[in-house]
């Protein structure tokens, strides 16, 4: 798994992860979050597997798709009471597998929405792994 750290921003709370491939560094984002929702740590290994289409998240552009993926995973959390954790992620074979488990995790900050606003999802050469900067919207 990746890293992650929270950092303050003018009325918000961002993100700042890495990971050694696009799973990692989606999966680090997505416990960045649950992270910044939940009183406690969330635990990826105790998750149930469950697949959904590739075209329930709408875009193949990975920054979109990293946004896509964290809007639906609050989505989840608030709707339906549901976590989930990537097992795979492939644009060619055209499906995402996500690992789904009931939340019984209190809320600590309430996150209203993953917001644009300095959005990025790239590739460090320096580094040598994946970064991405979300700004979640509280």
């Amino acid at each position: 798994m990746g890293q992650f750290k929270i950092i303050d921003t003018t009325a918000d709370l961002g993100i700042e992860c890495s990971g050694e491939n696009i799973n990692d560094l989606f999966n680090t984002a997505l416990l960045g979050l649950y992270y910044s929702l939940f009183e406690k740590h969330i635990n990826f290994e105790k998750l149930h597997k469950l697949k959904i289409c590739k075209e329930d998240l709408k875009n193949d552009e990975l920054t979109f798709l990293l946004y896509d993926l964290l809007d639906d995973a609050l989505f989840y959390v608030y709707s339906k009471n549901i976590l989930f954790n990537i097992d795979k992620l492939s644009t060619s074979e055209q499906f995402i597998i996500k690992n789904l488990y009931e939340n019984r995790y209190k809320i600590k900050n309430e996150i209203k929405a993953i917001t644009m606003h300095n959005l990025n999802c790239s590739w460090d050469n320096n580094k040598n792994l994946w970064i991405a900067k979300v700004i979640l919207d509280i």
